[in-house]
């Protein structure tokens, strides 16, 4: 994934992450994450139960989109709102807070969480949806 590029960002520039050595792209270019390895990298806050759930029913993202342009995206004309999780494993935290501030969103938070923040921290991404979505009304 390293040689990865794109107009918004170079995966290469970015800091690595643990999951890097526990992908695998199949024969059609998705890339899954190894269902042994999946609740230590992606969701190693969860029980070991939500993580199997999560693994076997995982979409994994084909591998060329990394590497896609994006030509009009909409963070630039619409306002944004952004999550850090600190304990990260898929997308390294300073990585994540690189993107955040070229965003450069109403508010930022930093959760001491992994990957699956929604589902380890529902609490506060809902606080956060409910914040941006109260400074629209």
């Amino acid at each position: 994934m390293n040689s990865l590029a794109g107009p918004w960002v170079n995966v290469g520039d970015w800091n690595a992450a643990p999951v890097v050595g526990n992908v695998e792209p199949d024969s059609d270019g998705y890339v899954w994450i190894e269902q042994d390895k999946f609740h230590e990298s992606f969701c190693q806050d969860l029980p070991v139960d939500e993580a199997l759930v999560m693994a076997v029913t995982q979409k994994a993202p084909v591998g060329s989109t990394f590497g896609n342009a994006v030509s009009d995206p909409a963070w630039k004309r619409k306002p944004t709102w952004y999550r850090v999780s600190t304990s990260d494993r898929v997308i390294h935290p300073d990585s994540e807070r690189g993107v955040a501030q070229r965003m450069n969103p109403q508010s930022t938070i930093e959760l001491d969480a992994n990957h699956a923040s929604l589902a380890s921290q529902p609490g506060a991404i809902v606080n956060l949806i409910d914040k941006a979505a109260d400074s629209l009304t």
